[in-house]
């Protein structure tokens, strides 16, 4: 059983679902990355719509929910808040990251600048603006997810390497980040929106993540 709801940034917080949707636990899940990394192809399809080539820029933000059931036959909801991009925009990300359980980094896989700068592997600065505002207004135990969009156009074959230095350049507690299990512990999931590859291993790891946390009970 699953429901798909957006909500624009001007309503009111997700807080109202069709009356027959019980809600167990629910977790939210805060998107951030530049303009034009792929947030918004990530969101949907994480929600179970559609992979559009063309998407119009988030102004703000936009709110999707997502109910399923775990194995427990509870309810649980994912609120995803699909953040925009744009520079004007980054003051609002302690507003964004208000409550957020888990906190997914986004950056595009193909464009050179998307996790390091140069040679040297210098993190890309936004990264490292949005690693800080989760320091800042996250709580403790508050989840990190690093998610390369636009695998299916990847060329580097040795990227891997260099992304994941990249992201211990940023100096986070291991056990905040949450892997990809099944790529040997790597810290980043690589997705593609248009081909849905990837989806499952983070479908699972939040799904894990909202069970063993039990996060909220309504």
């Amino acid at each position: 059983m699953q429901n798909y709801i957006t909500l624009n940034q001007k309503e009111n917080p997700p807080s109202s679902y069709p009356s027959k949707i019980v809600v167990d636990i629910i977790l939210k899940v805060c998107l951030l990355g530049d303009s034009q990394v792929g947030k918004t192809g990530f969101s949907d399809v994480l929600c179970g719509r559609s992979f559009v080539e063309k998407y119009v820029p988030n102004i703000s933000a936009t709110f999707k929910l997502k109910n399923k059931q775990d194995t427990k036959e509870r309810m649980l909801e994912l609120q995803i808040c699909d953040t925009a991009g744009q520079k004007r925009y980054r003051s609002l990300l302690s507003t964004y990251l208000q409550g957020a359980q888990i906190v997914c980094v986004c950056f595009d896989l193909n464009k050179e600048n998307g996790v390091h700068t140069n040679e040297n592997k210098t993190i890309n600065i936004y990264l490292r603006v949005c690693v800080n505002a989760v320091r800042e207004h996250c709580s403790e135990d508050a989840k990190l997810m690093f998610i390369g969009c636009k695998s299916d156009s990847r060329q580097e074959a040795n990227g891997n390497d260099k992304i994941g230095n990249a992201i211990l350049s940023l100096g986070l507690d291991n056990n905040k980040i949450i892997k990809d299990s099944n790529s040997n512990n790597r810290l980043f999931f690589k997705t593609s929106a248009k081909t849905g590859d990837g989806f499952k291993e983070v479908q699972n790891a939040i799904s894990s993540c909202m069970e063993v946390r039990g996060v909220e009970t309504v």
